[in-house]
C-alpha cells in the first residue's frame, strides 16, 4: 500500500514543485488539495504521477479538520502562505487525523512557536515539522556543516537573491512585504537589537551573477540560531531583488512605512506583484544564496568560510521544496521521524537520536575499531557516550550528512559538531575520565603529525587487524549499546 501525501496548495507555486518532485515515486500516492476542486483536478491530471493523483477541495479559511479525517493522509505538506498571520489550525487538524505534518513556512513567530503543539503531537505519535524550507532548514544545514571546522562560530552574514524571471505568487510577495519598513530584532554585538525590514542596504558580488543588493529580512533563524550556536554574537540575513531598480524602489517604500507615511505594504501585495512583472524583460532566471561564516579555528586563528548556491534557468524555487520532499520520501520508504512538534533544524535524512549525549560512530567490521569501542564502553562507567555502527541506518546517514568517507575516520558527534581522527579521541578523554586523561598530553604533538599517524593505521586496519562480521567482537551486552547494532 502506498504512502498517502496530501499537499495543501498542491496546484500552487511551491506545492506544484513538491508534487512534481514526488510524482515518480512508486511508494507515494499524492492528494492535490486547494480551494478550487477544478484546479486541483486539472493539475492532478497533468501531473501524470506513477500512482494517479487524487484531487480534493480544502480551504484553510473554512477549516480542514473533517476533510483530513475523510482523506486519511499519512503526511500533510502545507504550502499555502503567507504564514505570518496563520494559526496552527492545519497542523492541529493533521494531529487529530493521526497524520505527520510539515510546512514551508518562513514566518518567524509561526516557526519558532510550533513547539506549542509538542505535547499533542507526541500524544498522537506524529511529527509536526515547521520551516521545512530554505529557512531555517537549509540555512541551518549549511551552518552545521561549517561549524565542524570552527572552535567558535562568531558571526554569520547570509542572504537570498531572487531571479527576476521566476515563478512568484501573491503569498510570497505578501510575506516579504509584511515586514518591509517594520521593526524586528537581530543579533548584534552579542545582544538582540532592532533593525527595519529592507533597510541596511548592502551588496554581494556573485560569480556569474555580478552585484546583487540586499536588505534586512525577518526570518525564524534570527531567533533560532543564537540558541543553537551559543558562541554566535552577530548575524544578518538579507533578501533582495535581481533588479536594482526594484530593490531600491522597495527600499524607498520601506522608509515610507518606517516613518508612518505608508501603511504595511502587504495590503498592496497583488498590485506590487503585478508591477514587478513589468521588469521581467530586463532580468534573468538566475537566483543566488550566500553564507559567510566567521569565527575562530581549532588552532586559535581567525577563520572564515563562504558558501554559495547559484540556481539558473528559473530553478531557484525548487530549493525551498527540498526538505519537505526529503521528509515525504523518508517516511514513504519506511523511515521514521521522532514524534513531537519542532522547527525543521535537522537533516531530514538523519534518523532521530538522543543528541544530548556524545555519539561515537565506528566501523562495525573493523577489528581495531571494535576493540576501541570495547575499551570506551568499559571506561565509560557512567554510560555518557552513545554508539552507532557506520553500517547502520543512523551511522551511514551521519557519514552522508557530514560528507565523510567511512574509510577515513570514525565520527564523534557532540553538540552538533563532528570530530574525527586524533582530535575526536582527545575530546573523548575527559568524558572517559580516570587515568586515561593523562593521554591528553598528545595535544602537544602537531595535529598534522597525529592525523598522519591515524591515517596510516586507518588505511591498513583490515590488513593488520582483520575484517569481521558486523560488531562480531562485541559481547551481546555491548551490542545492545550500539544503535542499529
Amino acid at each position: 500500500m502506498s504512502f498517502r501525501v496530501l499537499i495543501l496548495g498542491g496546484y500552487g507555486n511551491f506545492g506544484g514543485y513538491v508534487a512534481r518532485a514526488l510524482k515518480d515515486d512508486p511508494s507515494i500516492s499524492l492528494v492535490i488539495a486547494g480551494r478550487s476542486l477544478d484546479k486541483a483536478k486539472a493539475f492532478a491530471s497533468r501531473l501524470e504521477a506513477v500512482n494517479p493523483a487524487e484531487a480534493a477541495s480544502l480551504d484553510i479559511a473554512r477549516g480542514v479538520g473533517p476533510s483530513l479525517a475523510d482523506l486519511r493522509p499519512a503526511l500533510v505538506i502545507h504550502t499555502v502562505g503567507p504564514f505570518q498571520r496563520q494559526s496552527y489550525a492545519v497542523a492541529e487538524a493533521a494531529i487529530a487525523a493521526r497524520a505527520h505534518y510539515c510546512d514551508l513556512a518562513d514566518a518567524r513567530a509561526f516557526v519558532c512557536g510550533i513547539g506549542a503543539l509538542d505535547d499533542a503531537a507526541r500524544a498522537g505519535g506524529v511529527a509536526v515539522i515547521s520551516g521545512a524550507s530554505s529557512v531555517p532548514c537549509l540555512t541551518a544545514a549549511y551552518l552545521d556543516d561549517a561549524a565542524r571546522d570552527f572552535a567558535h562560530v562568531e558571526s554569520v552574514d547570509y542572504g537570498i537573491t531572487a531571479a527576476q524571471q521566476t515563478n512568484r505568487g501573491s503569498a510570497t510577495a505578501s510575506a516579504v512585504l509584511s515586514y518591509v519598513g517594520r521593526p524586528f530584532t537581530t543579533l548584534r554585538d552579542g545582544r538582540m537589537q532592532r533593525v527595519f525590514g529592507w533597510q541596511g542596504l548592502h551588496p554581494e558580488v556573485y560569480p556569474g551573477l555580478g552585484r546583487r543588493w540586499f536588505g534586512h529580512c525577518d526570518v525564524p533563524d534570527l531567533d533560532l540560531f543564537p540558541a543553537r550556536y551559543p558562541s554566535l554574537g552577530w548575524m544578518r540575513f538579507g533578501a533582495g531583488h535581481e533588479s536594482a531598480v526594484l530593490h531600491f524602489g522597495t527600499w524607498l517604500l520601506s522608509w515610507g512605512v518606517r516613518i508612518g507615511l505608508l501603511p504595511p505594504l502587504d495590503r498592496w501585495s497583488d498590485a506590487l506583484l503585478r508591477l514587478s512583472f513589468q521588469f521581467d524583460r530586463w532580468g534573468s532566471g538566475r537566483s543566488g544564496f550566500h553564507m559567510r561564516i566567521a569565527g575562530t579555528g581549532y588552532d586559535g586563528r581567525p577563520l572564515t568560510r563562504t558558501e554559495r548556491i547559484i540556481a539558473r534557468s528559473g530553478h531557484g524555487p525548487n530549493i525551498p521544496c527540498v526538505p519537505a520532499t526529503l521528509i515525504a520520501r523518508r517516511l514513504a520508504h519506511g523511515g521514521s521521524i521522532a514524534p513531537g512538534a519542532r522547527p525543521c533544524l535537522e537533516d531530514p535524512d538523519v534518523p532521530a537520536w538522543d543528541d544530548s549525549r556524545p555519539l561515537f560512530v565506528f566501523d562495525g567490521h573493523c577489528g581495531l575499531c571494535s576493540t576501541g569501542v570495547r575499551w570506551l564502553m568499559a571506561s565509560d562507567r557512567r554510560r555518557r557516550v552513545l554508539f552507532a555502527s557506520a553500517q547502520g541506518r543512523l551511522g551511514s546517514a551521519l557519514y552522508r550528512h557530514y560528507g565523510v568517507e567511512i574509510d577515513t575516520t570514525y565520527l564523534l558527534i557532540e553538540g552538533g559538531h563532528c570530530w574525527g581522527m586524533s582530535g575526536g579521541y582527545l575530546r573523548l578523554l575527559p568524558v572517559v575520565g580516570g587515568p586515561w586523561r593523562m593521554l591528553e598530553v598528545g595535544r602537544l604533538l602537531p595535529e598534522s603529525l597525529r592525523d598522519a599517524m591515524y591515517k596510516l593505521v586507518a588505511r591498513n586496519r583490515y590488513r593488520w587487524f582483520g575484517r569481521h562480521g558486523h560488531c562480531a567482537l562485541l559481547t551481546p551486552e555491548q551490542r545492545e549499546r550500539v544503535i542499529d547494532g
